[in-house]
């Protein structure tokens, strides 16, 4: 694995990225309710981005920092306190909306309601995800 930009974070601030995650999910709701779907899908995006941070910081008391955040995916993948297949099962996911983290960003192309619908889906599954892999606070 190639050298991935990192942070290191106290392993107690998982809570913060944690939280994070979840008021940028309920405003992902919150805007497709409200038919705002370019803000829904880049609401969801990084709540699935803090949530992974949050349990990157728990686990490995660091945090992806660099540019491409498809490069968070390598840093998530080497937790090694949490089964290999649990990983795998979310990494399709991570991948799926880190790659349109680009395109509802930056690209030409305002992402529709479907997108939003399939972002804000896969970021409540990885914000539950990590809610299961994290003491409650």
């Amino acid at each position: 694995m190639k050298d991935i930009k990192t942070r290191d974070v106290d392993k107690y601030l998982y809570v913060n990225y944690l939280r994070r995650s979840g008021e940028l999910l309920r405003s992902a709701r919150r805007c497709m309710d409200d038919s705002i779907y370019a803000a829904a899908s880049l609401n969801a995006v990084f709540s699935a981005v803090a949530a992974i941070d949050a349990v990157c910081v728990y686990y490995l008391k660091k945090r992806h920092a660099g540019i491409n955040h498809e490069e968070s995916i390598g840093l998530f993948m080497s937790i090694e306190g949490i089964k290999r297949q649990e990983l795998e099962k979310v990494r399709p996911k991570l991948i799926r909306i880190l790659k349109a983290k680009n395109m509802a960003s930056y690209e030409e192309r305002v992402l529709g309601e479907k997108d939003a619908q399939k972002l804000s889906a896969d970021a409540e599954e990885i914000h539950k995800f990590a809610e299961t892999l994290l003491p409650k606070q």
